[in-house]
């Protein structure tokens, strides 16, 4: 579960970075696509978001069972953040 929360983190992050809002982001956006980094850079925005859909869908599975509301919070944080 961490190492897919850290995946998932991260993807949003760069899917920021290219569509986010500079002042709710807190950074200058478009950064990663200047300098061909990044998960949006090498498969494009939709495949990012289809690949970050796919990873909260993993995430979930894994922690539908434990009963911890956390686990999910934390999960939601991480798909819906917008900073």
């Amino acid at each position: 579960l961490g190492y897919l929360l850290g995946r998932a983190y991260q993807i949003q992050d760069d899917i920021l970075d290219y569509e986010g809002d500079a002042t709710l982001v807190r950074k200058k956006t478009g950064k990663d696509i200047e300098q061909r980094k990044g998960i949006v850079s090498l498969i494009g925005i939709d495949q990012s978001k289809n690949l970050l859909q796919s990873l909260m869908e993993e995430m979930y599975i894994l922690v539908q069972d434990i009963g911890n509301l956390r686990f999910r919070d934390m999960i939601e944080y991480i798909g819906s953040r917008k900073s």
